[in-house]
């Protein structure tokens, strides 16, 4: 907010009775340092609902929710820079929708379209993204892939946000998993036009989706992929890799996931996945 604009805000309260009370970046992060906190305290995976944006979020699992507010709004995973003067962002995998959230902050007159094909997922980022406030921020009940079908999704009891979609699933489900359709969809009508930043994290369905969109992906900006790979299969981080290259993209790796701390002596395998790495891409002049 603009000083002008401030004071102006500040003299129309105060003939109201009220005023302005200043809070400073390090009491915004004791605060949510203190509700993160509460959150973790509570038993694993409970459904929960907290203000820790302004606003109240809804989600279905403390234990993911405080991980993913600490990768988006305290490391900043998503940050990215723009020469759109209004963002378009696409956001596959949302969870509960946190990161369409932190570019929305971030940018506020952003584009943003989420996709997230658990039914009750969905319905948490519906509520969170009407919570907000924002305009032009939408929800798509759906999941990416290289063809509108429906497919397999393997949930996890425990959170929906460790689901996988594609076949590499449904081949041996764990046993605590149920297998649940979903839609899917392209996304070649969704890249028609600049796209500001591409997130996907579609566990385990990268290689598909990039693969259907490879010769689109040069009109992509900025671009967040998280690579998986399956205990038992083939990897396929140098064919994600060459893609994302070949359509010109300035890459960096970090880890994702689970950490390999002596992958050459004990390899860690995590709901059926022995590699996660985040990659991300950008265009360097």
């Amino acid at each position: 907010m603009s000083s002008i604009l401030k004071n102006l805000v500040r003299r129309a309260l105060a003939w109201c009775g009220y005023d302005i009370v200043e809070i400073s970046g390090r009491d915004r992060a004791s605060s949510a340092e203190n509700e993160l906190a509460r959150l973790e305290s509570l038993p694993d995976y409970s459904v929960c609902e907290s203000d820790i944006l302004g606003f109240k979020v809804t989600f279905p699992s403390n234990h993911i929710f405080s991980i993913l507010y600490r990768e988006i709004f305290i490391k900043q995973c998503y940050a990215f820079r723009t020469k759109h003067e209004v963002p378009y962002v696409l956001d596959c995998g949302a969870n509960v929708g946190l990161m369409s959230l932190f570019v929305k902050r971030e940018y506020p007159n952003a584009e943003v379209i989420a996709f997230e094909p658990h039914p009750e997922t969905f319905k948490c980022v519906q509520q969170n993204f009407s919570n907000s406030g924002y305009d032009h921020l939408r929800v798509i009940e759906k999941g990416v892939w290289s063809s509108d079908t429906t497919l397999k999704l393997v949930e996890d009891k425990q959170s929906t946000a460790a689901s996988v979609v594609g076949n590499p699933l449904t081949d041996n489900p764990a046993e605590d998993s149920k297998p649940i359709d979903i839609a899917v969809t392209t996304l070649r009508p969704y890249l028609s036009k600049p796209v500001s930043m591409l997130k996907l994290d579609i566990e385990g369905a990268e290689l598909e989706v990039l693969e259907s969109i490879e010769d689109l992906l040069p009109t992509v900006e900025n671009i967040f992929v998280e690579c998986h790979s399956y205990a038992g299969k083939d990897q396929n981080l140098h064919k994600v890799l060459s893609i994302l290259h070949d359509a010109g993209f300035r890459l960096y790796i970090g880890e994702s996931g689970p950490t390999q701390t002596m992958p050459l002596v004990q390899r860690r395998i995590y709901k059926g996945m022995d590699m996660f790495a985040n990659i991300y891409g950008c265009r360097v002049p």
